[in-house]
């Protein structure tokens, strides 16, 4: 039995150093390969940076592929770890504004310049490549919000709102801007108002990504008040009626409604407000009602009925 385990024992050393002796061998084939020079291709990393108002940068990287003749080592540290080249915008004089594209010979010689110590490099693997930048174009836009604040209920905007810039600058492609109207904007707080505010918005992301923009951020305010429901009985006042007609009306009132805010509800009343109607140059069988005498911040004014009828007497 003994001798059976003795013999099982020298079966498994000699298999350990079988493989040990087939790793050895392997690494050392290894070694001796990645220490042949070869010709290979390897990435190279161009950074682009814009620093002229002629050109968008659409990505900031790019890869492009090099010839180089050096050891297996070096080739495949270059592979994991690419040299880089940055290129500025105003430095590529060669660049074609039509097709976006940079000579080899150009990108080369920017290569030689920054990676003086690197002869390895033969030359990149295309004549020309395409950069990731298009001609800028340059758009005024207004202004305008996502949604509007939320006020409490029974509470009004006493005024128009108003922005700290009304019209932004965008820089960007002409794809990206041709059909953008406008810069919009998202309220960055969304509590609910009942008082005066001053508040912060930011461009919508999918908008801000289309460009580079002169306001990120803007701030956004506005007067707020509670507002109570109106109602007054008029009498409709005619204009512009030649004296020598006799014009009768029918309705001779109408009914005016709307919501005002409570601060200057005591400065509304009848005898303020008028209902006119014009016949100068009418030549329609009714004439519309126009309310004079209500403050800008009145809201959601009905009249009723909104035009009458009139009758001229012989």
């Amino acid at each position: 039995m003994s001798k059976k385990r003795h013999s099982l024992k020298r079966k498994v050393l000699g298999s350990k150093k079988g493989l040990l002796f087939l790793v050895f061998a392997a690494i050392v084939w290894f070694i001796s390969a990645l220490s042949n020079p070869y010709t290979a291709n390897v990435p190279v990393r161009v950074i682009l940076e814009s620093d002229s108002d002629k050109f968008i940068v659409l990505e900031s990287e790019v890869a492009v592929p090099a010839r180089v003749s050096a050891s297996g080592f070096s080739v495949l540290f270059q592979r994991i770890f690419p040299s880089e080249i940055s290129l500025l915008t105003s430095d590529i004089s060669s660049i074609d504004l039509e097709k976006a594209r940079l000579s080899s010979a150009v990108l080369l010689e920017h290569y030689k310049q920054q990676n003086s110590g690197d002869a390895n490099i033969l030359g990149f693997v295309y004549n020309s490549f395409a950069l990731p930048v298009a001609q800028a174009v340059q758009k005024s836009l207004p202004t305008s919000l996502l949604r509007l604040p939320r006020l409490e209920e029974g509470y009004e905007f006493a005024s128009p709102i108003q922005f700290s810039i009304d019209t932004v600058v965008a820089m960007g492609t002409n794809d990206g801007l041709v059909g953008l109207t406008s810069a919009i904007y998202k309220l960055e707080s969304n509590k609910i108002l009942k008082d005066n505010f001053v508040l912060k918005a930011s461009l919508v992301d999918s908008i801000a990504q289309l460009a580079q923009w002169s306001a990120n951020t803007i701030t956004v305010s506005g007067s707020v008040d509670r507002y109570s429901d109106v109602s007054f009985i008029l009498p409709v006042v005619l204009t512009n009626a030649p004296d020598s007609l006799s014009i009768m009306l029918s309705p001779k009132e109408v009914e005016v409604k709307f919501a005002a805010p409570l601060s200057q509800l005591r400065y509304i009343n009848a005898i303020n407000l008028r209902a006119e109607v014009s016949f100068e140059g009418n030549s329609a069988d009714e004439l519309k009602v126009a309310v004079v005498g209500l403050p800008n911040s009145v809201k959601h004014l009905v009249v009723s009925p909104q035009s009458i009828s009139y009758f001229i007497l012989e």
